[in-house]
């Protein structure tokens, strides 16, 4: 998963980053039954049945691991991550899909921090935790899918610091996608768009981190693509709402659905 630069800016400025959501199981993802119960289940159409197939395409993998200070080797804070796992055999690009995830989880578990010890807490049990969580799963189009996912980073167990983003991946070649992927035009002419339909201060500093990084800040939709951040990215205070802006594809990218 995308590691956001949030974490590292509250460990350089407050000496101890604590990051924390509910662990949620699979089931809070579905209306009944989990992910795995529809994979393992004989009767389930992947193929046919669309709107099961949104949210069951893939397992859902909860790992949880300890980071360590690169000094003295002590654990300074607990993360749990998910990840995604599609069934290799779903399309030709589901491998490189599941090769991607992995290599994203083992470079958070090798991740360590670098303080000065003397401000490692005494027991970080309960306080200090980093928890990205998948909230959907999606296919548009029959040709990409997306992944949506949320996190929330505390500072000593009290203040909440939160962030979405969303992973979209070609299903056929496995390629992680970006939005320069999507858009043809300039970031003039990106900028442009924005301005034209919104055009408030929160939109333009939104459309400046889309050209600037071209994966966060964006996620694509059956029928629109939306640029958003928290509140906490946009006022420096702690809440989870989003603010978000709308486009259809005809006012983004000229076209009825979405298209590289």
């Amino acid at each position: 998963m995308r590691r956001r630069l949030l974490f590292t800016t509250i460990i350089a400025a407050f000496m101890l980053c604590a990051c924390t959501k509910e662990n949620k199981t699979v089931a809070n993802y579905m209306n009944s039954a989990t992910i795995k119960d529809l994979m393992n289940n004989p009767d389930f159409d992947v193929e046919s049945t669309e709107e099961i197939r949104k949210d069951t395409i893939a397992e859902i993998m909860n790992k949880s691991y300890n980071v360590t200070c690169k000094k003295c080797g002590k654990e300074v804070c607990s993360r749990s991550t998910e990840i995604i796992k599609l069934p290799e055999n779903y399309t030709e690009g589901a491998p490189k899909i599941n090769e991607y995830m992995q290599k994203e989880l083992d470079g958070l578990q090798s991740y360590s921090v670098d303080l000065e010890c003397v401000f490692h807490p005494s027991d970080y049990s309960g306080m200090c935790f980093d928890n990205d969580a998948i909230d959907s799963i999606n296919v548009i189009n029959d040709k990409f899918l997306t992944v949506d996912i949320s996190s929330c980073c505390a500072i000593g167990g009290a203040s909440r610091f939160y962030a979405n983003n969303q992973l979209i991946f070609d299903l056929t070649t496995g390629e992680k996608l970006s939005f320069k992927d999507f858009f043809k035009g300039s970031d003039d002419d990106f900028k442009k768009i924005v301005k034209e339909k919104y055009g408030d201060e929160s939109s333009m500093e939104i459309t400046e981190w889309v050209v600037s990084d071209g994966n966060s800040h964006i996620a694509y939709r059956d029928d629109a693509v939306v640029l958003f951040a928290t509140k906490f990215d946009l006022t420096g205070a702690s809440d989870s709402n989003l603010v978000e802006y709308e486009f259809t594809y005809q006012e983004m990218f000229g076209t009825d659905t979405l298209t590289r």
